[in-house]
């Protein structure tokens, strides 16, 4: 059978004379976890009595009855027991407490019944144990409704008092959120509305296939004897910055001996036409290095070709590219490059601060529901999977809050 959750733990039955004894127990319950329905606090001017008792009756975990000598004289405490006793299933509903020396009637004779006579924090203790033998979370049977204007007015009544609850964490950690994505987002602004240069380098190598059938060592010896190399490597580089870099040095480090180094403009119409000079090198033989001056901005490329002979024990090729004292980016594909977007520029900083907003927003609901018990028990009926049949009626009621 499908169950879900009740939306108070107790309902206390009293007479309106034994408020001050039922005000001190609805504390003590309420201070021991414990939700509870009290008329004098949740009965509203225009409530439909029979109607408005009987659904917190049924929305309830338990009915505490305060037998008393006023109790006992009272139409509406005998209507409120016996609607209890009505709805009652395998598990007691009904906690008959007695506050004084009245006879109990008959009809109530078969059950035990809590004794606040003697010591009141006895009867608390004896009270709270049958609670914890019933289970902290009782369960209700489809049938029982719960109360969408008594949770609806809880509601209500919460959210004063919890409005303001985690709103200064959550303050707190959107305003370092923000503050973050601000730093963030300098460097993104200055390259896309800063005149800035942005040098990127491809790096490529051939190398010449022979055959197996030929004699590999052979071949080799004469291309070298005739001073022809085997391999290459080539370097592309272009500026889709802004802004010309004023220097650009370019350290190429080869797996063998070099024989040759030249430079290639751009083959496209108006080519990049650079200042460009060799800078000696204690073995030419192994390194060779460039220095670019005003590398103006464009779409287009220029090429630094430099072709050697691979021999066997040389580490692998490298190259190192600094564009005004700071390290270029080395990409895949030059043709494949564009210039930042404001979007692309701006994706880190309005990502963190997105975050930053929703983890705000967690937080303070978090700490809202923490502080607020009705909301609590709410989505613990919507978990339930009750929540489609009484959210009509408390939308209802918070209107006229």
């Amino acid at each position: 059978m499908t169950t879900r959750a009740f939306a108070y733990d107790a309902f206390i039955s009293h007479s309106a004379r034994d408020n001050p004894f039922v005000r001190r127990l609805a504390g003590d319950l309420s201070a021991n976890g414990l939700s509870v329905f009290l008329a004098e606090s949740e009965l509203s001017a225009g409530d439909v009595l029979t109607e408005r008792i009987g659904n917190a009756i049924r929305s309830s975990g338990v009915v505490i009855a305060v037998l008393s000598r006023h109790s006992l004289g009272s139409k509406w405490v005998e209507f409120e027991i016996r609607t209890a006793l009505e709805d009652e299933s395998s598990l007691p509903r009904l906690f008959p407490i007695l506050i004084d020396d009245t006879d109990v009637p008959s009809w109530l004779a078969d059950r035990v019944y809590v004794d606040f006579r003697e010591n009141y924090k006895t009867g608390l203790k004896l009270l709270l144990e049958a609670f914890a033998e019933r289970g902290a979370a009782p369960e209700a049977p489809t049938s029982a409704v719960a109360d969408p204007e008594g949770l609806a007015r809880a509601m209500g009544k919460d959210l004063d008092e919890s409005r303001s609850a985690g709103r200064p964490i959550a303050t707190i950690i959107g305003i370092i959120s923000l503050v973050i994505a601000a730093i963030a987002a300098i460097p993104s602004f200055l390259q896309v509305f800063g005149d800035r240069p942005a040098i990127h380098y491809a790096v490529s190598e051939t190398f010449l296939s022979i055959p197996p059938t030929l004699d590999h060592e052979r071949i080799r010896n004469v291309l070298k004897d005739n001073g022809v190399a085997d391999s290459q490597l080539s370097l592309e580089l272009a500026n889709s910055g802004d802004a010309p870099a004023s220097v650009v040095k370019i350290s190429l480090h080869t797996q063998g001996e070099v024989l040759r180094a030249w430079t290639v403009p751009s083959p496209q119409p108006d080519p990049v036409w650079v200042q460009i000079k060799e800078i000696p090198t204690p073995d030419p033989k192994l390194a060779r290095t460039f220095e670019l001056s005003d590398f103006a901005a464009s779409d287009h490329t220029m090429a630094i070709h430099v072709s050697y002979f691979r021999q066997a024990g040389f580490p692998d090729s490298d190259v190192i590219v600094i564009a005004d004292g700071k390290e270029a980016s080395r990409v895949a594909n030059l043709n494949e490059l564009a210039k930042a977007s404001i979007w692309s520029a701006l994706s880190l900083p309005l990502t963190l601060a997105g975050v930053g907003i929703v983890l705000s927003l967690l937080v303070g609901f978090g700490a809202t529901i923490n502080a607020n018990p009705t909301f609590r028990k709410i989505l613990f009926i919507a978990i339930e999977g009750s929540l489609p049949r009484t959210m009509s009626s408390i939308l209802r009621v918070l209107r006229k809050l």
